[in-house]
């Protein structure tokens, strides 16, 4: 652990731990410019589009990151990778147009589009990162992520305010994000070796392979955003209050903050962690656990610290019962982060092992369990009962992942 604290302020890694605090703040800023510009109802709004274009977000997305990462034969393969990311986004766009039209409201096609067109061009965005990532260059990661939110915070905020549309917001930080593709990104995957098409054609053999090991992560990876988002359905469907919609979108996107210090240890580690897997299984083992243990205490303490920021934040309701629901779902959400955590290293584990086949399954069973426990909780006590349901499937989702570990170095 003292090797990551040092890590995270090295002189390339510390702007991948600027770059995510500026990535929250963009994002937290988008939760409060709607709850405040607009309406807490609108929030609600922003909160259910989120939980219909989400799964789809990572379904298509499929991990591709994390399989390219791990991929001994990438540099043969920069071609299908890049087919494959680039159809993904247009098949997400396209699905969450259908689906909204189909499924939930003929009305509002434009605002979908643009709402999945923005979270397709962030899956671009960790698609490069990934490149980056695996050759070790965070430091291009790290200003990639500062420019692409900077920008997007100086667009989003006049023409938000000026065409009073966050969605129209929203559209024109996709724009941004494309440019930072197009030219930063571009360039530096290009000055590291890649994308020099060439000499490389698309086999089929690459694609189904690469297909065969992505597919069951992205199938994991919607049971898991299904997980996520179903305490928005719940709440939609059995709640009935956009209000109480609008303030679970607001604290889980704040309690998103604790995830921040995690997400850069991530993105430092995965590299040299795959390689210490193969050099030495041994110390591997102690890598990997004292991460899962010693993020255990961190989280306590961040967490403490997040849920006294967000005690002072939700003081600017004027109604006490929203005060009070705000308040317990703060709490529920940030309890259920400190299981999250340590099951993000052990699911890095997983992906190395090639057990993502077991991940879907297991994802699958405790999605299930989430959605018995979460309806019948719900319609019986409440929002205090869907806040119990999503604390109690986390811990069961981080002793099945771990026991799952254990067995792999019992072998």
């Amino acid at each position: 652990m003292k090797i990551v604290f040092h890590l995270l302020f090295e002189n390339d890694t510390k702007y991948v731990l600027w770059s995510q605090l500026v990535t929250i703040f963009f994002q937290l800023f988008l939760v409060f410019f709607i709850g405040r510009h607009f309406s807490l109802e609108e929030l609600g709004n922003y909160g259910i589009i989120s939980a219909i274009v989400n799964p789809l977000q990572v379904l298509t997305y499929m991990g591709i990151g994390q399989i390219l990462i791990a991929d001994d034969f990438y540099n043969d393969r920069q071609r299908v990778y890049n087919s494959i990311i680039w159809f993904s986004v247009a098949v997400m766009i396209f699905l969450s147009v259908v689906f909204w039209v189909f499924v939930y409201s003929k009305n509002g096609i434009t605002g979908i589009f643009l709402f999945a067109l923005y979270k397709g061009t962030l899956n671009l965005q960790n698609y490069y990162h990934a490149v980056y990532q695996r050759s070790d260059s965070l430091g291009n990661l790290g200003r990639s992520r500062l420019i692409s939110s900077f920008l997007g915070l100086l667009v989003f905020i006049p023409i938000a305010s000026f065409s009073k549309s966050w969605i129209n917001g929203l559209g024109a930080v996709s724009v941004v994000n494309l440019i930072v593709l197009f030219t930063f990104d571009k360039k530096n995957i290009i000055n590291l070796g890649y994308e020099n098409y060439s000499r490389f054609s698309v086999k089929r053999s690459d694609i189904a392979e690469v297909l065969a090991l992505s597919m069951p992560l992205g199938l994991s990876s919607i049971v898991v955003s299904l997980k996520s988002n179903l305490p928005r359905y719940l709440i939609e469907y059995f709640i009935g209050s956009r209000s109480v919609l609008g303030l679970y979108t607001g604290a889980a996107q704040f309690v998103a903050v604790v995830g921040v210090v995690n997400q850069t240890v991530i993105k430092i580690i995965i590299g040299k962690l795959k390689k210490t897997l193969s050099a030495n299984r041994e110390l591997y083992k102690v890598r990997l656990m004292s991460f899962v243990r010693r993020s255990f205490y961190v989280m306590v303490v961040v967490n403490f610290v997040v849920l006294l920021i967000y005690v002072i934040t939700i003081e600017i309701l004027n109604d006490i019962t929203l005060k009070k629901q705000g308040l317990l779902i703060g709490i529920g959400l940030l309890i259920a982060r400190i299981f999250t955590v340590p099951t993000a290293y052990l699911k890095l584990h997983q992906v190395f092992v090639s057990r993502t086949s077991y991940q879907f399954r297991l994802g699958v069973g405790v999605f299930l369990l989430h959605l018995l426990f979460g309806y019948l909780l719900t319609i019986h006590f409440g929002i205090v009962g869907l806040l119990t349901s999503v604390v109690f499937t986390e811990v069961v989702l981080f002793l099945l992942t771990y026991k799952d570990v254990k067995l792999f170095f019992q072998k």
